[in-house]
């Protein structure tokens, strides 16, 4: 969330030194760095769509004026439904955490129901078939 703080703040010029930022720790595995680079790529290239979903959703809030904090967890967690990379209730359940730890204290409130909103738009995940 941090690098794509940075990414929406210097645009595509930041992108090696948000992907550094991801990088620059020996506190994760190799695993866990290349999934959060997975995710802030997903991020930043899908988020023309996510934009537009965003726009439709938050009322009242043009996107331009949400803290950019606010904006990027948003980005991430509707990135993450879109793309499957994790379900509605988890991608929103995340990123209100998120907002508890990094934005306001209306923030939290915010995410959960602009997130909601698009959470019902979304198609239901397909049923999986029990094996006999």
């Amino acid at each position: 969330m941090q690098a794509l703080c940075s990414l929406d703040v210097q645009g595509q010029k930041g992108i090696d030194g948000a992907i550094g930022f991801i990088h620059d720790t020996e506190e994760e595995t190799p695993e866990v760095l290349r999934e959060a680079e997975r995710m802030l790529l997903g991020s930043w290239h899908g988020r023309q769509g996510c934009d537009e979903l965003l726009e439709k959703h938050s009322r009242h809030w043009d996107l331009k004026r949400m803290p950019v904090v606010d904006r990027s967890i948003l980005r991430m967690a509707v990135w993450e439904m879109l793309s499957g990379h994790a379900a509605a209730p988890v991608a929103v359940a995340e990123a209100v955490h998120i907002a508890q730890e990094f934005s306001t204290a209306e923030s939290p409130r915010f995410v959960n129901g602009v997130l909601m909103m698009i959470a019902r738009e979304m198609p239901a995940p397909p049923a999986v078939e029990e094996e006999e």
